[in-house]
């Protein structure tokens, strides 16, 4: 199919505003199997490109950065069906419990009951409202968390892999920030604070090699012949910086928190 593994990537991006729209429009079910659907529809787009050989994808971008392609070989292939086919069922999976959220945080806002004069409550209406609008939100973010994980995946480009990288950032955070346990916001501050500290250090690490190099594409630098006073610092901060984003041992100041807020 022509255009798959761009169709699979920008598709949850470009349409996680319209995610938002449903979810606030026609409510929370209507926004769950929207994103199921498609996210089940790249998912089958992934697997589809990953039969047979190795299928890629070059799209013009800048000269200053390389060339944006999209790779799906022996090893991404697997991690990228996997990361959808996860994020599919997570959409399904994940309705009942933030509709509880929902309700929850509509409590925690709105704690009074007002009653109508036939005796009928006037907060269901306003409780409605309120659960489609975070509805909408959550879905929204949830597409582009999901767009971001596969970009990283499939990047040949060292510019392109770092942006992917950081689109997962933004909505985390704000996942974080709107529906994790208390203090939710102080801790999503944290989280995006400490993640930046280490995207910053491997951004460094990345131009270093992008910039010795002449190109930021993994083919190019594959074949370079980097000095061993670029490669040894830049892998060093490619090192710290990977750790701190990922939380490895050492780097985890702000898993603890961050993961179980959320």
């Amino acid at each position: 199919m022509e255009y798959a593994l761009l169709q699979a990537v920008f598709l949850p991006l470009l349409l996680s505003p319209l995610a938002y729209v449903i979810g606030r429009r026609f409510g929370h079910t209507a926004a769950t199997w929207f994103t199921f659907g498609l996210l089940l529809y790249c998912t089958i787009l992934i697997i589809t490109a990953s039969i047979g050989e190795t299928y890629e994808e070059h799209y013009p971008w800048t000269e200053l950065f390389g060339e944006f392609g999209l790779l799906l070989d022996g090893l991404a292939a697997p991690f990228a069906i996997m990361i959808y086919v996860l994020c599919t069922i997570l959409a399904l999976y994940s309705k009942p419990y933030m509709l509880h959220k929902f309700h929850e945080f509509y409590k925690q806002q709105a704690p009074k009951t007002v009653y109508q004069s036939d005796g009928t409550v006037l907060e269901s209406l306003s409780l409605e409202k309120f659960v489609n609008r975070q509805s909408g939100v959550y879905y929204a973010l949830f597409l582009v968390f999901s767009m971001g994980m596969l970009g990283t995946v499939l990047a040949t480009n060292l510019i392109e892999f770092y942006i992917f990288f950081e689109v997962m950032l933004i909505p985390a955070f704000l996942l974080v920030g709107f529906w994790g346990d208390h203090p939710r916001r102080r801790i999503a501050l944290m989280f995006f604070f400490w993640t930046h500290v280490g995207a910053v250090i491997l951004l460094l690490g990345l131009l270093a090699i992008g910039l010795n190099v002449g190109s930021f594409d993994f083919a190019d630098i594959n074949e370079a012949d980097i000095p061993t006073d670029v490669v040894v610092p830049a892998a060093v901060a490619i090192i710290i910086g990977l750790g701190v984003k990922l939380a490895a041992f050492g780097f985890h100041i702000w898993l603890p928190y961050a993961h179980g807020s959320a």
